[in-house]
């Protein structure tokens, strides 16, 4: 009896599956190129994920070689959308800026984090207003450090560069056209979406686009999450808060000893929400109290002609429009101070073994006799005095 179970001599019928796997391949990559055109076409930009990931990629650019200089962006989306790294950077060559900013957290924990790094001794520009200084406020921000410190590893990095190439490429990955979205968006409005408003780049800035989104709905959105933030809790007295709000001058001293600086800045509000604001944290009472016993500069925009007069669209935030401009005038007034311009050469080494910053004068033969170009090596501390040393040694 034959058997049936066999299917050695069974053959598979030929055929061209070699031009239909190629056909297949095209028409998806032309599906997907004409997705993309039209989303572009409707005004959709790409944007990038703003992840812990992506936070803890720019917490690892805190650490520069010599005659580099970081400066630190610290504070909740007010910094994320008012001021532009790359307008900064590009006006003062010799600075590195990392955005560290977080929206709807204190910077009191990326602070204290920073604080407690030996190998830092950069620029802080932290965004902070009276709410952000309540204790109850602190830890917000907490998670991100605890990520860059536990989990940040060579693999997350290889992850993330990758995810950042792709999510800045095409419009297709955004997070808010995800196609089941879109579909349930179209059959209720008979219409694809708008273009989301805010735009998040690679270095974790963002630029928010008010000319097309409906204010009054925004403007009492902000005024509703500031209500949130301000009442229904158990708010400290101005007598207590300033209490609280003093610890952070031990975090402020141990990065000026390091020959950090910090600066403290309270950004434009407007309207509704800057008289929200006044009237549960008076300026006189809180802010001015706190400026007055710290070591840190403290500008309130209030204070500072240069920073002041800024329209927020939606009483809580500065438009795409106006970010770059705010991003010179705070530039200036810091220029104006001394605290920007052409940097000293300061070295802050990273952590991690291999990666210690080594003086770019040593790095090539005979190059002993250029180091006293470089105030760095000409030696005005202890500190720098050993970091010289060290890469000496390993030239």
């Amino acid at each position: 009896m034959r058997s049936y179970t066999s299917n050695s001599n069974c053959q598979c019928p030929e055929g061209p599956w070699r031009k239909t796997w190629l056909g297949a391949m095209v028409l998806t990559l032309a599906l997907l190129v004409g997705w993309e055109g039209t989303l572009r076409s409707l005004g959709h930009r790409p944007t990038v994920v703003d992840d812990k990931a992506l936070w803890a990629a720019q917490r690892d650019r805190v650490y520069t070689d010599c005659c580099e200089r970081a400066v630190v962006l610290l504070g909740d989306c007010r910094m994320q959308l008012g001021l532009v790294p790359s307008v900064l950077a590009k006006k003062f060559p010799g600075y590195r800026v990392v955005e560290l900013a977080v929206q709807e957290t204190s910077p009191v924990a990326a602070l204290r984090d920073l604080a407690a790094d030996e190998n830092f001794n950069g620029i802080v520009v932290c965004a902070l207003n009276a709410r952000l200084l309540c204790k109850d406020m602190w830890d917000t921000q907490q998670p991100y450090v605890d990520y860059y410190h536990r989990k940040y590893s060579l693999n997350e990095k290889l992850n993330r560069f990758f995810s950042i190439l792709v999510q800045r490429t095409f419009t297709i990955v955004h997070p808010q056209l995800r196609l089941d979205d879109l579909v349930v968006h179209l059959v209720k409005e008979g219409r694809l979406p708008s273009p989301y408003y805010i735009e998040t780049h690679a270095d974790r800035s963002r630029l928010a686009d008010y000319s097309g989104v409906d204010l009054e709905a925004h403007r009492a959105y902000a005024l509703g999450r500031a209500n949130w933030l301000y009442t229904g809790r158990s708010l400290p007295s101005s007598v207590r808060w300033l209490e609280d709000a003093m610890e952070v001058e031990g975090w402020v001293k141990a990065i000026q000893a390091r020959g950090g600086r910090v600066i403290f800045v309270q950004f434009p509000t407007t309207g509704a929400n800057l008289r929200f604001d006044e009237f549960m944290f008076p300026k006189a009472r809180y802010w001015d109290a706190f400026a007055a016993q710290t070591s840190a500069l403290c500008l309130h925009f209030a204070d500072v002609p240069e920073l002041s007069g800024f329209d927020c669209p939606d009483t809580s935030h500065l438009d795409r429009t106006e970010a770059p401009r705010f991003t010179l005038e705070l530039g200036k007034v810091l220029e104006d101070r001394g605290l920007l311009g052409a940097p000293q050469c300061m070295m802050a080494s990273a952590p991690e073994a291999g990666r210690e910053a080594r003086c770019p004068c040593h790095s090539t033969a005979g190059a002993r006799g250029k180091s006293a170009q470089c105030l760095h090596c000409a030696a005005g501390s202890a500190r720098q005095s050993i970091h010289h040393k060290t890469a000496l040694e390993r030239s």
